[in-house]
């Protein structure tokens, strides 16, 4: 059976054409943009069967959940060991465990992020989008929000999960259980933020090095498990936390114990959410930067 011979790929060749600047500019571009990378991320078949498999571990926790709800309601102080897996620690696990949304969240990233300016570039075509009314600042917004968007959407169960915890609270005649169902969701919706946003703002930074969307790709696979393996094994046999430093999974667990209002890990291999913070938002802030200065290098020689 003969190959049928590639196709050659559309090149838009840099013909040094400048931006436009004139009465006909509209408002605003960057809600197109992202409205467009949006759709894009959504319409891959891998950004699709994660979403999918995103939904099952809420729904299992969900059903485990309300059987503990019910059995510690029918026998207080019988089920301490049971009871003390509270709302929050069935979030934490759903966000920022491999079988929870975290994993769906790199896939996502991995589809739809690390290919968002690459492709751009080794087509040729981020040059001539600059050329009409759409400023780079635009541009690389338009690229975050919507990529950030279709990441987000893995964590919807954690938040269902939330609002079901709201419920359940709301029914029962406990005040302090209530205030802290209603306390939940923000919180929630805090680390969902923080996780995507890190991973997304990674993601794009390195589609905005590379003109190739594989490397882009597995620079972002090799970030994010390298030093989640590799730092976990070392921390384990040197009983310290900081060969794990850089990784983003122990970082979101950190940083989200703090955030859900749980007990900080004393393990001498967990890293301190005061010492999580900083390096998370150095890592997105040099992230941001990196992705901000490439983009202003493109077509100014």
């Amino acid at each position: 059976m003969i190959a049928e011979p590639e196709s050659p790929k559309t090149v838009i060749h840099d013909r040094g054409y400048e931006s436009y600047r004139g009465g006909r500019e509209t408002s605003s571009r960057l809600p197109v943009v992202a409205l467009a990378t949006f759709r894009r991320a959504l319409a891959q078949i891998w950004v699709k069967i994660s979403l999918l498999l995103a939904l099952f571990p809420p729904v299992v926790v969900g059903v485990m959940f309300y059987v503990q709800h019910a059995l510690v309601r029918q026998a207080p102080g019988a089920l301490d060991e049971l009871a003390q897996a509270t709302p929050a620690f069935y979030v934490l696990h759903l966000l920022v465990s491999w079988y929870g949304a975290l994993f769906a969240a790199f896939t996502i990233a991995l589809s739809a992020a690390s290919p968002a300016i690459a492709d751009d570039l080794q087509s040729g075509a981020l040059p001539f989008y600059l050329t009409r009314p759409l400023s780079r600042s635009e541009y690389l917004g338009g690229k975050w929000i919507g990529a950030w968007a279709a990441t987000l959407l893995c964590t919807a169960g954690a938040l269902l999960f939330s609002l079901f915890n709201l419920s359940l609270a709301g029914a029962s005649t406990g005040g302090h259980e209530l205030v802290s169902a209603m306390l939940l969701i923000p919180r929630t919706i805090a680390l969902c933020l923080i996780q995507t946003g890190t991973l997304t703002t990674v993601a794009v930074a390195l589609s905005a090095v590379t003109a190739r969307r594989s490397l882009a790709q597995a620079g972002l696979a090799a970030l994010f498990f390298f030093p989640w393996l590799c730092g976990s094994i070392v921390a384990h046999f040197v009983h310290s936390f900081w060969p794990g430093l850089l990784s983003l999974p122990t970082l979101f667990e950190s940083v989200g114990r703090s955030v859900l209002g749980l007990a900080v890990d004393d393990a001498p291999t967990a890293v301190p959410p005061w010492i999580a913070a900083p390096v998370l938002l150095a890592i997105v802030v040099g992230s941001g930067l990196l992705a901000v200065s490439r983009i202003g290098k493109v077509g100014r020689g």
